[in-house]
């Protein structure tokens, strides 16, 4: 019986372990979908920036070509204060966009390594059932042998 009752504490053992890294699993792509949903939100706002600064230039070019200011010009300062606050803008956002990546790389190699913990534990799992299948074979045969006797 003891062998029985070893065989029960591995697979008992295995499957805590596999539980374990479920919820490490679990977690971690939730984590991933907020983070490809932050950066899908950044990649949008990049967008509408982008198309501010399209409609930025064409003004600035307007106003330009309508008065042919010297650099002294205030219009045309205002315009060119809009075209550089969008261009910090969409760098700080890649710059956002740049660091999730990393995070989310982090969190793809923790998945990879659940999803072999987690076939690690499926094959002792199979060989602890293997084993107790054996084992009650012999005890099988053990107990045909002592009713014989």
């Amino acid at each position: 019986m003891s062998k029985f009752d070893d065989i029960k504490q591995k697979i008992l053992e295995k499957a805590g372990a596999l539980a374990d890294k479920s919820v490490v699993a679990a977690k971690s792509a939730a984590d991933g979908a907020k983070t490809l949903a932050r950066k899908a939100k950044l990649n949008a706002e990049i967008a509408a920036e982008r198309e501010s600064l399209r409609k930025n230039f064409a003004e600035l070019g307007k106003e330009y070509y309508a008065k042919c200011p010297t650099p002294e010009d205030e219009t045309l300062a205002e315009i060119a204060g809009r075209i550089a606050a969008s261009f910090e803008a969409i760098s700080a956002k890649q710059a956002e966009i740049d660091a999730l990546g990393e995070e989310n790389e982090e969190e793809v190699e923790i998945v990879e390594e659940v999803q072999e913990a987690a076939e690690t534990a499926a094959q002792a799992v199979e060989e602890a059932a293997e084993n107790a299948a054996e084992t009650v074979e012999e005890v099988v045969e053990e107990i045909k042998d002592k009713i014989e006797e």
